[in-house]
């Protein structure tokens, strides 16, 4: 799917807070890790190397950036919420979260060097 496609998905976001969440995750994840493929799946942006690495999920009170290898990562900023799942790990972002600055970057450049290590 083409690169733009992101960008739609956030322009038809319905909060203007989750819009400029997503912008501030999409800028991110562009001048950080250029080399993964942007997708809409299931109707949520993802995010793939040689394998799936992130996904967003966006709920009218919240956004999730969910990462699919997560249990390896080092969450030194403490983003990760608990979860059941033994290998995803998710960030839960409300309107009175900032991105920037939160670690975010470090997270993504982690999982990506994971996913090119092929271990």
């Amino acid at each position: 799917m083409a690169r733009g496609e992101v960008d739609g998905f956030i322009d038809g976001l319905q909060r203007p807070w989750q819009q400029r969440t997503c912008r501030d995750l999409l800028a991110i994840t562009r001048a950080s890790s250029p080399s993964l493929a942007e997708s809409l799946k299931w109707g949520q942006p993802h995010f793939d190397g040689r394998r799936a690495v992130v996904k967003w999920y966006c709920a009218a009170g919240w956004t999730n950036v969910i990462f699919y290898r997560g249990h390896r990562l080092d969450d030194g900023d403490g983003l990760f919420e608990p979860t059941g799942n033994a290998r995803m790990r998710n960030w839960r972002i409300t309107p009175e979260e900032p991105v920037v600055g939160r670690g975010f970057d470090r997270l993504l450049t982690q999982a990506v060097a994971l996913d090119m290590s092929g271990t």
